[in-house]
């Protein structure tokens, strides 16, 4: 329930007709309002000079300024949410995600079908992002974030094992965790909420500024240390433990609370392996996916972090394990490394 207020939404994109179907998706909501239409970086910094928006939608690639440039530009004056509008293709991938490090709290896709059934349920996420935005905390990874770790090698207790899940919000959250793990740690496996064309993008940069190996996740993977394994897009991953032991399945089984990957399911499976050594994390994210499956890991004795509100993005998915008493501990993602290494050692 929200008083009579609206959702004041200001749209940046150079496409007309990207620019109609917002407005129409807008005018059509009854929480949202739109305050001002541009076609340019430019047209909006003069419209920010009149309207205060609570979120903006942005569109990445534009004429006389691109949507990176500005986004940094505004989040030094006023950080307002900001949603990117990309495309699905590698190059927009790996241009939204330099946009979430540089402050924007999520992505909506360009509509990739013009069916009645898919617009109607794109119009639904829309609505559902921009609401969540309005409500997100902007974070920006600054270095002053990234503790650094000595080689963990030789003191990982080799029956350890991490499992982290993150949505909106957790490619900022997990670039900080990235850049602060020392290499040799404990085997790491993420769920991202990511559509299959974004995972590449995300586990290149996150391998690039890391000292741990950064893979997609195969199946029948034996687990390493040192290496952190993401779910492949539109995939569910699973751990399961034998006598040269523990090693990934990956699914295509129905989506769990709405999302495929989803962190659940694989949070779900360590608690039915009773893989007591396992540590479990849940990082900011809109809804509840990982809640239960981190409750069911600190019942069988598992060690659980929940990121705190205060550096979340958005505190749903971490807020939702600690209204179920499902985290051991709620720290800040600059001291969830530290959890990490301290609860894997021999």
């Amino acid at each position: 329930w929200r008083s009579m207020s609206k959702i004041k939404v200001m749209v940046v994109d150079d496409s007309v007709v990207i620019r109609e179907m917002l407005a129409e998706i807008i005018k059509n909501s009854d929480t949202l309002e739109l305050v001002a239409s541009c076609s340019d970086p430019i047209d909006a910094q003069e419209k920010l000079k009149k309207v205060t928006p609570d979120v903006i939608t942005l569109d990445v690639v534009m004429p006389h300024m691109d949507g990176i440039t500005f986004l940094k530009k505004l989040m030094k004056v006023q950080a307002i949410p900001t949603i990117m509008f990309s495309s699905l293709t590698s190059k927009g991938a790996s241009e939204t995600i330099e946009a979430l490090e540089s402050g924007a709290v999520d992505y909506i896709h360009k509509p990739k079908d013009a069916s009645v059934k898919y617009l109607n349920q794109y119009e639904k996420d829309v609505v559902e992002k921009i609401e969540a935005a309005s409500k997100a905390k902007v974070q920006i990874v600054k270095p002053s974030m990234i503790k650094k770790y000595a080689n963990a090698s030789n003191t990982v207790n080799n029956k350890s094992l991490v499992v982290i899940g993150s949505s909106t919000g957790g490619i900022e959250a997990l670039s900080i965790i990235m850049q602060s793990l020392p290499s040799g740690g404990p085997p790491i496996v993420i769920v991202q909420h990511l559509p299959s064309s974004f995972t590449d993008s995300v586990v290149s940069k996150m391998n690039s500024h890391s000292e741990v190996s950064v893979v997609i996740a195969k199946d029948g993977q034996l687990l390493e240390q040192g290496k952190v394994y993401f779910a492949p897009g539109d995939k569910h991953i699973k751990i399961g433990k034998d006598l040269s032991g523990y090693q990934i399945n990956i699914t295509d089984d129905e989506e769990v609370n709405r999302h495929k990957p989803s962190v659940d399911y694989l949070f779900l499976s360590i608690a039915k392996a009773k893989i007591k050594d396992a540590c479990g994390v849940l990082l900011t994210g809109m809804g509840r996916d990982g809640a239960r499956g981190l409750l069911e890991m600190n019942k069988i004795g598992c060690h659980t972090i929940a990121q705190d509100e205060d550096s979340s993005t958005i505190w749903g998915m971490p807020g939702a394990a600690v209204k179920l008493g499902a985290a051991t501990e709620v720290l800040n993602i600059t001291d969830i490394t530290g959890s990490i290494l301290e609860r894997t050692r021999n």
